[in-house]
């Protein structure tokens, strides 16, 4: 942890770099721990890469591209070039050299998904957006023109995977938010417009007009839909409306957002349990409080929404606070999906506070007895309180 801290800490000092320990939640901070405790986990530096087991002496095992991307994510939080270059270094590694879209395994064959795609575009955005590496933006731009591609031309949407027979809304969502965050730096037209058609095929086809939320998706040949509902895809949607309402200021763009919000973020509803706290397990759990993050920093334009905005900022603080409280193994900085798979220890604090009929099966165990640990939980927990904090 140290160590860590000595590569970045220059690039914080206007920071709050977090209240001492027992001082209350303090989400830079908790940011700062959960990122420490993922990059000296997880972090291989003989091979130079995220590695996916936690425990000490595991042979190193490259992960799936969604976990380096979300880790990924959460080290260009950072702000350290440093960092950038690592984990951005890595993600070459499950490049697809003949069509530039990136592979679910470094096996870098053409098994490839469009929601994982649009996350390794958002690491290099976001590296992009302090570094200045052109390289960064560029490579970006190559895996949005694989996403384009992936365009059904009979009846429209993004497919989920290269090969597959499956429209999902999270790659319809992610897409259009892949390519509005390049818009910002490119000036590109053809790609606002992409992440329109995109946004608003998803709304026509994909939404559920009883709640506004989005249903999984629809298989292409059948038609058939896939009525669950996940967080994140309702979270990457709210982000490509508030992008959209930047950079257009067209109030359709925020009245879009702000159901979707009220959908999600109200308290009650199919994202919530009988605790009164988002179902989704910790993992799923990033892209909404980033797609709330982004909502709270649009500029308002009334009173009322200078409200509801204040209202998003005290809900996902409220839920943070309790992945602080009942996910973490001590003051570690070390996180589990859910409490069905926390230790007996962190379970009883929570069962404790709640009235439950829920139980522990706790992760299996490392052979020196630690629990094991997962990258995208890590990671996934570090850009939680990282999304907080700037919201």
């Amino acid at each position: 942890m140290i160590l860590i801290h000595a590569i970045y800490l220059s690039y914080f000092l206007a920071a709050v770099l977090g209240a001492p320990i027992g001082q209350g939640f303090n989400p830079y901070s908790a940011f700062d721990d959960a990122f420490n405790a993922t990059w000296s986990t997880f972090w291989n530096w003989g091979q130079q890469g995220w590695t996916g087991s936690s425990c000490p002496g595991d042979a190193f095992a490259p992960p799936a591209l969604w976990d380096s991307a979300v880790a990924g994510g959460a080290a260009v939080a950072t702000k350290n070039p440093w960092l950038a270059q690592q984990v951005t270094t890595q993600l070459l590694r499950y490049k697809n050299a003949e069509t530039g879209g990136y592979s679910a395994t470094t096996a870098g064959d053409k098994d490839m998904y469009t929601d994982d795609n649009a996350q390794v575009i958002w690491v290099y955005i976001d590296a992009y957006g302090y570094t200045g590496n052109s390289d960064y933006l560029q490579e970006a731009q190559n895996i949005l023109s694989f996403i384009k591609s992936q365009w059904v031309s009979n009846g429209g949407g993004v497919k989920w995977s290269y090969t597959g027979d499956y429209i999902a809304s999270i790659s319809n969502a992610e897409a259009a938010l892949a390519a509005l965050k390049i818009y910002e730096y490119s000036h590109d037209d053809s790609d606002l417009e992409f992440a329109k058609t995109s946004i608003n095929w998803l709304a026509d086809n994909l939404e559920d007009p009883s709640d506004h939320l989005f249903y999984d998706g629809k298989t292409i040949s059948s038609g058939a839909v896939n009525k669950g509902k996940l967080s994140y895809t309702v979270g990457v949607a709210i982000s490509a409306y508030a992008y959209l309402y930047k950079f257009e200021n067209d109030s359709k763009w925020l009245q879009k957002a702000n159901v979707l919000v009220n959908a999600s973020a109200k308290g009650t509803g199919v994202l919530y349990a009988a605790n009164g706290y988002w179902n989704n397990q910790l993992k799923y759990l990033n892209l909404l409080f980033s797609g709330l993050a982004d909502f709270a920093n649009i500029s308002p334009n009334s009173i009322d929404q200078w409200k509801t905005q204040q209202s998003v900022v005290q809900e996902i603080n409220r839920q943070a606070k309790f992945i602080y409280s009942y996910y973490q193994d001590g003051t570690s900085g070390t996180y589990f999906d859910d409490i069905s798979t926390a230790p007996q220890n962190v379970y009883a604090k929570y069962a404790a506070s709640f009235s439950t009929s829920e139980s522990s099966s706790p992760a299996s165990s490392c052979s020196n007895g630690a629990t094991k640990l997962s990258l995208l939980t890590q990671g996934s927990a570090a850009r939680i309180f990282y999304d907080v904090w700037r919201a």
